[in-house]
C-alpha cells in the first residue's frame, strides 16, 4: 500500500565529543608552557583517525580552534560540519624548587616589561 515512510535515527553519544548540529566540540587542556610557546596537538577525529593541529604561541584560555569539515556529515550530502577545540590551561598546583625559581624569574621579567611599557 503506498504511503509515507518515517525513519527515526538515534545517535549514541560519543564521550570524546559534544554535538551541536553537525559541529563537534571537544576540550583540549594545555600546560602553561605549551600555551605560551605554542605546540602541535594530535587530535582524534570522528572518522577514527587523528589530525595535527597547530596551537599558536600566546593562545588564550577559551580560544576556539576550528577544524573545517572534520565534524558530522550534513543532511543532503553537502559537506560536513566542523570540529571545534576549546582550549583550557592546566595550572600546576604543586611543583618543585627549580620550577618555582623559574616561575619567580618569569614574574620578575614580566614586572620589568610592565614597568618599561608604562614609562
Amino acid at each position: 500500500m503506498p504511503g509515507d515512510l518515517y525513519v527515526v535515527v538515534r545517535a549514541r553519544p560519543d564521550p570524546r565529543f559534544q554535538r551541536d548540529g553537525t559541529d563537534l566540540w571537544r576540550q583540549e587542556t594545555l600546560p602553561v608552557p605549551d600555551a605560551v610557546l605554542g605546540t602541535r596537538l594530535e587530535v582524534e577525529t570522528m572518522e577514527g583517525g587523528k589530525t595535527e593541529v597547530n596551537v599558536p604561541a600566546g593562545i588564550q584560555p577559551d580560544t576556539v580552534l576550528r577544524l573545517r569539515n572534520k565534524g558530522l556529515p550534513r543532511f543532503g550530502g553537502k559537506g560536513k560540519g566542523d570540529l571545534c577545540l576549546r582550549v583550557k590551561m592546566r595550572i600546576p598546583e604543586k611543583f618543585g624548587r627549580e620550577e618555582r625559581t623559574l616561575y619567580e624569574q618569569l614574574r620578575a621579567l614580566a614586572g620589568k616589561a610592565r614597568r618599561h611599557f608604562l614609562e
